[in-house]
């Protein structure tokens, strides 16, 4: 099939779409959904190809999931791999906070294209091969928030949608993402009994300093809020380009980007 002809099919409608890419992750396509109608179909055929794919392939991912939770002794591992991920979305800001018994996650990065749904829904499948600068942990990172829940819920741009068990399934937006800023992408990690609230995030995030942004490259802010909106903790960073540089490297002359961070104590 010639690339023009492919790129005709991909165009065909949504589960051609996601058809195409569950056959081949790194498939060339410029296909995104249109609007809410479009994602959901989207995220409802890929649910059926992984309900009808073979049992290895299911028990695969089980496997990969229940794994996860031996990557880090920190339970609370899955928000630095929140962090990171929106750090590799180029989000200038992350916010945390408990509404009932979720915690929610939200950035102002890119938001989720169709590709980023397949890796979000697969573990150890990486989107980010291509990407030298990426921090999140490849393929399994969000996985790790498996010791918090089950289910993890994706908001951003049309798609609403559940990660675990099913694999994927379109669900409905909550009443409390309308008090979010409608063009970040937020993340929904529904509880278990009494393992998290406000004074244990505030208590993990405390475990840092300023200077634990040093290793973002766009991330400048990352901060928890009371359930009112309230700021209960921040970590910040400012920079600012100071003028460029050469240094030998080889023996070749190489030249040098530098910038300034100041922590928000100066």
């Amino acid at each position: 099939m010639t690339e023009a002809a492919e790129t005709e099919v991909l165009s065909l409608g949504p589960e051609t779409a996601a058809e195409a890419l569950f056959a081949d992750p790194y498939a060339e396509f410029d296909y995104e959904p249109a609007d809410s109608a479009e994602a959901r179909a989207v995220v409802e055929y890929f649910g059926h190809l992984f309900e009808t794919a073979p049992g290895v392939l299911k028990a695969a991912i089980e496997g990969a999931r229940a794994g996860a939770e031996t990557l880090s002794v920190d339970r609370l591992q899955g928000l630095a791999e929140i962090i990171q991920n929106a750090d590799d979305a180029e989000a200038r800001q992350v916010e945390f906070r408990i509404v009932g018994d979720v915690l929610v996650a939200s950035h102002d990065g890119q938001p989720v294209a169709l590709r980023d749904v397949l890796g979000l829904a697969t573990p150890w499948l990486t989107m980010k091969a291509q990407d030298v600068y990426a921090t999140g942990r490849f393929g399994i990172g969000l996985v790790t928030l498996r010791s918090l829940s089950d289910v993890l819920d994706v908001h951003s741009g049309p798609y609403h949608m559940r990660f675990g068990t099913p694999t994927i399934t379109a669900i409905e937006p909550p009443a409390f993402l309308e008090a979010i800023d409608p063009s970040a992408t937020v993340l929904c990690v529904p509880l278990k009994p009494a393992v998290l609230d406000t004074a244990g995030l505030d208590e993990w995030l405390g475990h840092w300093d300023d200077s634990a942004l040093l290793f973002c490259r766009h991330v400048q802010r990352v901060t928890v809020l009371d359930l009112d909106g309230t700021m209960v903790r921040t970590l910040a960073l400012s920079w600012s380009d100071e003028p460029s540089a050469t240094c030998v490297v080889g023996g070749a002359e190489l030249p040098v980007t530098r910038r300034h961070a100041r922590s928000s104590d100066g």
